[in-house]
């Protein structure tokens, strides 16, 4: 029997929704604390054709990448050196803020594909994921809130599910294809609305 990976997929949008709601599911039990918001997510989701897709109104399933720096942090290497972590932000000119790389799940992948290549093309920064996320693989953060409607797109206002990962980098840096101001910033020193919560839970997995 093939191990169940709750965040792999795929192909057929059917099999999408289905591992998607299970990766919810797994999400639940391993954060319990979270339990209401994550349970509006997975009722909204399992009246949706197609929750990855961004005509999908009024949400969809976004991913992003909690990046660590393994030289300064200890976490990523497993050395339980706590706040001493270092955390990649990017620079997200529509809302002003430092924000971890991410953005829509494309074509077939699965979240955590998904979350490697937007941290690829926003930082240059080739990434695995962390060995927290044994199988079967669910995010560390699901996230959900609301995006502004954005005119010049002629998107209304909708609300994005965002599935984060935390992912180590494996190499330097290349050219990223989407460039972004980006700076790394000790764990110790998030407390943005919604990554303050990831802290916290990093902190845990030392």
């Amino acid at each position: 029997m093939q191990p169940r990976t709750a965040c792999t997929s795929i192909n057929t949008p059917m099999t999408r929704k289905a591992t998607l709601l299970a990766c919810l599911l797994d999400y639940r039990i391993r954060f319990p604390d979270e339990a209401t918001s994550v349970d509006r997510a997975i009722a909204a989701f399992q009246g949706s054709a197609d929750p990855f897709s961004r005509r999908n109104l009024p949400g969809h399933v976004t991913a992003s990448g909690i990046v660590l720096n393994v030289e300064n942090g200890g976490i990523a290497a497993g050395q339980g050196q706590g706040d001493a972590a270092q955390v990649l932000l990017v620079w997200h000119a529509p809302t002003a803020r430092w924000l971890q790389p991410g953005g829509h799940v494309e074509g077939d992948e699965t979240p955590d594909q998904s979350a490697l290549r937007e941290v690829m093309e926003e930082t240059g920064f080739r990434c695995g994921l962390h060995a927290w996320h044994r199988d079967p693989v669910v995010p560390i953060d699901v996230d959900i809130h609301r995006i502004p409607a954005n005119p010049s797109k002629h998107e209304p206002e909708h609300w994005h599910c965002d599935l984060r990962f935390v992912l180590v980098p494996e190499g330097p840096a290349g050219t990223p294809l989407d460039a972004h101001a980006m700076v790394w910033r000790p764990l110790a020193d998030i407390d943005a609305p919604g990554l303050s919560r990831i802290r916290d839970k990093l902190r845990r997995m030392v």
